[in-house]
């Protein structure tokens, strides 16, 4: 707010810190009058010396101000009864802007206005204790060009002998709100500091302090210790404590390190996982405070604590694991299961007992048990369990049967049960309250009774068995069964009577053991035992009495000795068939259908395609065929006689071996069906004809050879027989000669080769004759033996 006088003293002020010389002021420049020279007496009272206006010797009021207002830390003046200034301290001065020199020419009204001085009742220009008693006001100011709320004070400044004047005290809010918050932050700062050195004594807290500036760090021994690293060895720096933060806690920890950092919280706590020397991970927590802010309200160091918290951690891990494992067996326990207070109130319920009634928790847990759903169909059973919760209380478990109604008003029969619960003084603290549903108990008892003549008559009448009950003393309590009467033996040669008895002890070990077994675990044993030359199948089942517990078995005993020898007959059969599968010379595959995989295949098919077993079986047989086109034509043949004739003849195809080379192979296929006639797969003879047709080549290569010798043969034939007519003529022209008997011997001879040519060429019909009957060749044009020129 802007007055009047404040519009007149800012029109006399000079420029701020503007004072003038000390010749020109008589004062100097913290306010002070010499004791010679400046301003006499009446400028300080106001009036002139020549009207008797020196009211305080200048030096004595000057030392006086200079020793009481010149201390004052905050700014301070002293002005008459009309208000005129009279000294001021230099804080004041600097506070409005305005020398002090300057100063002395105003009064109050100047300063803050007309309006503001009648706050203070002198203007009758005497001054009482009264008068200015305890007046304190909140200004609003003209100062150095600006309107800035102050606080004044004025009280009497008394000066003994002499009249009285005004101290004028004005203190800034802004600058005391910031002094009393620098107070305040030194003060915390101080007793963080104090508390951390206590800690820090105590050896349990590694401290850390960083410089955020250069982003250097550096960390005590005890620090170091919690992560089993070397000084050393370990760079002290903000990025080193970065990379040991664990992953999954990094964003947590910088966005609280980040939010103190900037001034939203008064410290910096977390907890957090840091990696040790060895790769483990140590938990700390961590505290630390911005101790030092540059003048942009930046942080420029900040200290801190570690305190090594692992293992609170695996208590707290173990205390959540071992609480979830509580709720989670609380909860979904098949029973129904409450905790009550020794009063009787529900604090908790499990889902199991809710989802009976169809309530929530909030619905019941507070209380009264017995006005609980569970409780509110019969008063009767309501006062009853308040009975049971009062002996509760005083120590006693209480069990009893009653009943609940369901949500859908289903009444069930429950076995309830009230157990005390005591604290180390043995004082009840609380009370465990169960209950089982025991209604298809109750109804399988009663059906059980119902049905045990039946179940008598069943057993009696069971065919190829026997069906035995015992009990934990390995005693037959019932037997009974058809086959005893096939053994020829009667109820009473077991009933009573153990196991060692009716088996001797080695048999009835084994059935010893199997009861035992089946009885502790809950679970069905199945053995095999023979008796009497008879082969048993033996299951062995436990019998939950009533009340839960398992002290007898069922055992079912089947005679299978017609499938026992039937099983070894078929055994025996695939052994069979196996030896002579694997026994073949020939490659035998047995295939499945759609597709046609490698199911079994002998070693024969393993030496002549050179494949390992694991690497045919499970295969398709393409990689066996010459080629795509080979393997399309194979199947078109296969599928075209199996449509046709349902069976497919003997043929010839190529295949390839895995070292790539390809053979002529000979092929027999046969479809395989089950009991159902459906077509299951395949079962495939390959028999390798390379030798038969390299044989066939050589038989080929002979007959060609045969031919040509027979022509020779027939040729030669020819050539000796027309001589010889020609050497007979001869002879008869020349019977007179002296050398007939000669020519004759020779004649004989050449008869005798005309005769083994002849048997040769009858030897060659046969073979011809064979040839053009089993092969279908004919025989070569030549002339017969008796075939003559013409």
């Amino acid at each position: 707010m802007i007055t009047t006088g404040a519009k007149k003293m800012n029109a006399s002020k000079k420029n701020n810190y503007d004072f003038p010389e000390e010749e020109k002021s008589g004062r100097d420049l913290n306010g002070h009058i010499p004791e010679s020279g400046g301003r006499n007496d009446a400028s300080i009272s106001g009036k002139p010396a020549e009207e008797g206006g020196n009211i305080l010797s200048g030096s004595n009021f000057e030392a006086l101000c200079h020793f009481f207002i010149g201390k004052i830390p905050d700014g301070a003046f002293v002005m008459d009864s009309n208000g005129k200034i009279l000294f001021s301290n230099n804080i004041f001065a600097e506070f409005t802007g305005i020398s002090p020199q300057n100063l002395y020419d105003l009064n109050f009204r100047d300063i803050f206005g007309s309006e503001y001085y009648e706050v203070f009742p002198a203007s009758s220009g005497e001054i009482t204790g009264a008068a200015v008693k305890d007046k304190t006001a909140i200004l609003t100011a003209y100062v150095s060009g600006n309107d800035k709320h102050v606080t004044v004070g004025i009280s009497l400044f008394k000066i003994p002998g002499e009249r009285d004047y005004l101290c004028v005290i004005v203190k800034d809010p802004v600058v005391l709100k910031e002094k009393e918050h620098a107070e305040v932050k030194s003060k915390k700062e101080s007793e963080f500091l104090e508390h951390l050195r206590m800690a820090i004594d105590g050896g349990e807290l590694g401290t850390w302090e960083w410089d955020v500036a250069t982003g250097d760090a550096v960390f005590n021994d005890r620090w170091f210790e919690m992560l089993d690293y070397n000084p050393r060895d370990f760079k002290g720096s903000y990025d080193s404590w970065l990379n040991l933060i664990h992953p999954d806690d990094t964003d947590r920890v910088l966005g609280v390190l980040n939010a103190h950092l900037a001034g939203e919280t008064p410290i910096y706590e977390a907890e957090l996982r840091l990696r040790g020397r060895n790769g483990r991970y140590v938990w700390v927590l961590t505290k630390g405070r911005v101790i030092e802010r540059d003048a942009n309200n930046k942080p420029v160091r900040v200290v801190g604590t570690n305190l090594d918290i692992t293992g609170r951690k695996i208590a707290e891990q173990k205390l959540n694991e071992n609480m979830r494992l509580f709720r989670g067996v609380f909860d979904y326990s098949f029973d129904y299961l409450g905790v009550l207070s020794p009063d009787g109130i529900l604090e908790q319920v499990n889902e199991t007992a809710l989802s009976l009634i169809g309530k929530s928790h909030e619905d019941v847990e507070g209380l009264s048990f017995p006005n609980t759903p569970w409780w509110t169909h019969s008063e009767a059973e309501q006062a009853k369990l308040r009975e049971v919760i009062a002996r509760a209380s005083s120590g006693d478990t209480v069990r009893y049967e009653t009943t609940h109604v369901s949500g859908e008003g289903i009444l069930f029969d429950i076995d309830f049960s009230l157990k005390p619960v005591f604290d180390e003084s043995g004082k009840v603290i609380f009370l465990i309250a169960e209950g089982r549903d025991i209604t298809e108990l109750k109804k399988t008892e009663n059906e059980l009774r119902e049905s045990k003549e039946n179940l008598q008559t069943i057993l009696e009448h069971l065919p190829r068995g026997l069906v035995s009950i015992i009990d934990s003393e390995m005693r037959y309590i019932l037997c009974a069964g058809e086959e005893l009467n096939r053994m020829g033996l009667s109820e009473d040669f077991f009933n009573g009577k153990t196991v060692y008895e009716c088996h001797g002890y080695e048999s009835g070990q084994k059935i010893a053991d199997s009861v035992r077994r089946a009885v502790s675990e809950g679970i069905t044993i199945t053995i095999e035992e023979e008796h009497d030359g008879q082969a048993f199948l033996v299951r062995i089942t436990p019998l939950q009495d009533p009340d839960g517990e398992i002290r007898r078995v069922i055992m079912l005993s089947i005679n299978v000795t017609q499938e026992k020898k039937a099983e070894k007959q078929l055994r025996a059969e695939k052994e069979l068939f196996r030896s002579t599968f694997e026994s073949l010379t020939d490659a035998a595959f047995v295939l499945g259908i759609d597709p046609v995989t490698i199911i079994l295949a002998n070693k024969a098919a393993m030496e002549i395609f050179g494949y390992l077993e694991d690497e045919l079986i499970g295969k398709t047989t393409d990689f066996l065929h010459a080629d795509d086109e080979s393997f399309e034509n194979f199947r078109e043949y296969v599928y075209s006689h199996l449509t046709k004739d349902k069976k497919i003849p003997e043929f010839e195809f190529k295949m390839r071996r895995k070292s790539g080379e390809v053979f002529p192979t000979e092929h027999f296929m046969s479809p395989l069906f089950d009991e159902s006639g459906i077509h299951t797969g395949w079962v495939s003879f390959v028999r390798d004809i390379t030798e038969e047709k390299e044989a066939k080549k050589r038989e080929l290569a002979a007959m060609d050879q045969i031919q040509h010798n027979i022509m020779q043969l027939a040729t030669l034939n020819d050539s000796i027989r027309n001589p010889l007519a020609v050497i007979r003529a001869v002879t008869d022209m020349e019977d007179n000669l002296g050398n007939r008997d000669i020519l004759n011997d020779q004649i004989e001879s050449i008869d005798d080769i005309i005769r083994k040519l002849d048997m040769g060429w009858l030897e060659s019909e046969k073979i011809w004759n064979y040839l053009r009957k089993y092969h279908g060749m004919n025989k070569p044009e030549g002339k017969s033996m008796g075939e003559k020129d013409e």
